[in-house]
């Protein structure tokens, strides 16, 4: 994050993509089979970025393409707490 991007900006490298390509294939929270520092030998990222990129894919896309993205379980919240927005959400 430079001084001229919003505070909570995201750079996107070509490794971060890469090393992240890699965490959803291989990581246990994802469906695969090597441990977290397996996937981080694996991977050739610090420890720090790791845990970044992992946090990073875990969290839902707030905004992709124009639609407004949130995750299952955040519909149910909002649905049983009658608290729904009056927007449309696309899942």
């Amino acid at each position: 994050m430079t001084k001229s991007e919003p505070k909570g900006t995201t750079l996107t490298t070509k490794k971060s993509i890469e090393c992240k390509k890699i965490i959803l294939k291989h990581s246990k929270d994802f469906g695969g089979t090597l441990t977290d520092l397996d996937v981080i030998k694996l991977c050739g990222c610090s420890r720090q970025s790791y845990y970044k990129y992992k946090a990073e894919t875990k969290r839902p896309t707030l905004l992709r393409a124009g639609l407004f993205v949130i995750d299952l379980h955040s519909i149910l919240k909002l649905v049983l707490l009658n608290t729904f927005p009056k927007r449309n959400f696309y899942i």
